[in-house]
């Protein structure tokens, strides 16, 4: 049986939300639950100012968690932490607190912040940015995607994917060769959220690659089948000759998504090669779905019958591809 991966090829042709990223997940409403009272609100503001940094950076942990009612109030002492404070703790849990707290005041200390010397000041900004997409912290995330910590470069991946800028695909592209998986994944995503067909070059070149894992060869096909227009289909097409089953089944289940009549004979073909038995049902899904889409503007029509594969019923709205367990 073919091992399908939990990824929606319906998908990130829309997605706006990245996945992962446990540093800058929202706060779920139980964090938020507990607001601070103006008498904790105003305690927590003095300890700003405390000459230690441990109470500076507990406070700023407070008010990020359970401060969101104050926010306007805490939002000029917490951007002058970010950017001045001299303990670099206090800096990254300053922008760790603007994050939580969406403070878009704050995005031109945050992409200062991307500069920063500490790794994790800039860590936490580029998160921040991820919660606060804005055209204007693009160039400084461009910059970000190029950092010598992984953690920055994975974030700043994140952030400029959301962003939908295509100023990005590009400067994404080249972390698809990323020493490290993550950031390759995510830079893999972003590119799919963007949809610019200027790396189409490098996603064919990762999922034809048997050295990538799997996952990164799903993400760039992903990728590939979030671009408009119909060059998609004929790079989807030469991607159906890959070796490795479970890439190639991902490549039917794109064309399945995306592609138009003219890649059947390709599909039938490709259930025709040695070793595709178990790509018959995915190909029988396929087609029924691009042959539902051909009939779809004229629903007097029915689609044309499949002679060369018969398709199994599917029932109206069924899901058309496996799914993991």
């Amino acid at each position: 049986m073919v091992r399908w991966k939990r990824i929606s090829l319906a998908w990130a042709l829309a997605a706006a939300t990245p996945f992962g990223a446990v540093a800058t997940v929202p706060e779920t409403a139980t964090a938020q639950s507990s607001s601070m009272t103006p008498e904790e609100f105003q305690a927590a503001l003095a300890d700003l100012d405390n000459p230690l940094p441990e109470p500076r950076i507990a406070a700023l942990d407070a008010i990020g968690r359970r401060g969101s009612r104050h926010k306007r109030d805490a939002s000029m002492k917490l951007r002058q932490l970010l950017t001045a404070d001299p303990d670099a703790r206090v800096r990254a849990a300053a922008g760790r607190a603007i994050g939580r707290l969406f403070l878009r005041d704050a995005l031109p200390d945050l992409i200062r912040a991307l500069s920063d010397e500490s790794s994790d000041v800039r860590f936490f900004a580029a998160a921040a940015l991820w919660r606060l997409p804005d055209p204007s912290a693009v160039p400084a995330l461009i910059v970000g995607l190029l950092d010598s910590d992984a953690r920055v470069r994975e974030h700043c991946a994140l952030a400029v994917g959301v962003t939908n800028d295509a100023r990005a695909a590009l400067p994404l592209a080249v972390l698809l060769r990323d020493p490290v998986e993550s950031v390759r994944l995510e830079a893999a995503r972003s590119i799919a959220r963007i949809a610019d067909p200027g790396p189409m070059d490098a996603l064919t070149a990762v999922a034809q690659d048997a050295t990538a894992s799997d996952d990164l060869r799903i993400e760039s096909i992903t990728a590939i089948a979030s671009v408009p227009g119909p060059d998609k289909t004929n790079v989807l097409v030469r991607l159906l000759e890959v070796a490795d089953l479970d890439v190639r089944a991902h490549v039917v289940l794109a064309l399945g998504q995306v592609g138009d009549a003219l890649v059947i004979p390709a599909l039938r073909r490709a259930g025709q090669r040695p070793g595709s038995s178990r790509l018959q049902t995915p190909i029988r899904d396929a087609i029924a779905n691009i042959q539902r889409r051909s009939a779809a503007p004229d629903a007097g029509t029915p689609a044309a019958p499949d002679v060369g594969m018969p398709a199994a019923p599917i029932a109206p709205g069924a899901p058309t591809a496996p799914t993991t367990p």
